[in-house]
C-alpha cells in the first residue's frame, strides 16, 4: 500500500505477485476534508482487506509550507499507528528518490512522473495524488524485491556450511 499524504492525497494498493509489473488493486482519492480518524479507519480496512505486507509514504521534510508539512506529519503519524497495529512495516522515501526510481531523474516534474507511472502501472486515473501514490508503491515494491533477492543470496547453502566446518576441523 502506498499513501500520498498531500492535500487532498491518494492511496493505492499495488500487487506484484506472479507478474512482471505491478498492478493496481485499489485506488482511493482522499478527500481534503478527511479526518484523521477516517484516514486511520480507511488504511486499517484496506490493509486487512487486501492483506497488505508493506506501507510506503513520502518523507515529510522542511520543503514547502510549514502548515502543510505539519498536516502531512500528522497524517504520517496516524498511518504509522495503523501499521503498528497491523504489524506491517512502514517505509518512507525522499521525494527525489521516488522521482529518480520512476523517471530516472530526481528533479522530474509531476507530469513526467505521471507519464512514467502510466507506462509502468495500468491506472485509469489522471489524479496527480493517485499517480504519486503509485510512484511510491513502485519504489517500495522494487526496493523490497531487491532486499528479498539479497537475503536469499546471503543465506549460506547446506553444502557451503559443510565445507566450511570440514575445513576448520582439518586445520587443527
Amino acid at each position: 500500500m502506498a499513501v500520498d499524504l498531500g492535500a487532498p492525497g491518494g492511496l493505492v494498493v499495488l500487487c506484484d505477485e506472479g507478474a512482471g509489473s505491478p498492478w493496481v488493486v485499489c485506488a482511493v482519492e482522499l478527500s481534503p476534508n478527511l479526518t484523521g480518524l477516517e484516514l486511520q479507519r480507511l488504511v486499517h480496512r484496506l490493509g486487512k482487506e487486501h492483506h497488505v505486507d508493506l506501507v510506503a509514504t513520502e518523507k515529510v521534510g522542511p520543503w514547502g509550507r510549514v502548515r502543510i508539512a505539519m498536516a502531512q506529519r500528522e497524517k504520517q503519524g496516524l498511518v504509522r499507528a495503523v501499521c503498528e497495529a497491523l504489524q506491517v512495516p512502514l517505509v518512507d522515501y525522499q521525494p527525489q528518490a521516488v522521482k529518480k526510481a520512476v523517471t530516472g531523474n530526481g528533479r522530474a516534474s509531476k507530469e513526467q512522473v505521471g507519464r512514467c507511472v502510466h507506462l509502468m502501472v495500468k491506472i485509469a486515473s489522471e489524479n496527480a495524488h493517485l499517480l504519486d501514490a503509485c510512484a511510491l508503491g513502485i519504489i517500495a515494491l522494487k526496493t523490497e524485491r531487491h532486499h528479498r533477492l539479497l537475503a536469499t543470496q546471503r543465506r549460506p547453502r547446506v553444502a557451503d556450511k559443510a565445507r566450511s566446518t570440514a575445513g576448520k576441523g582439518e586445520s587443527r
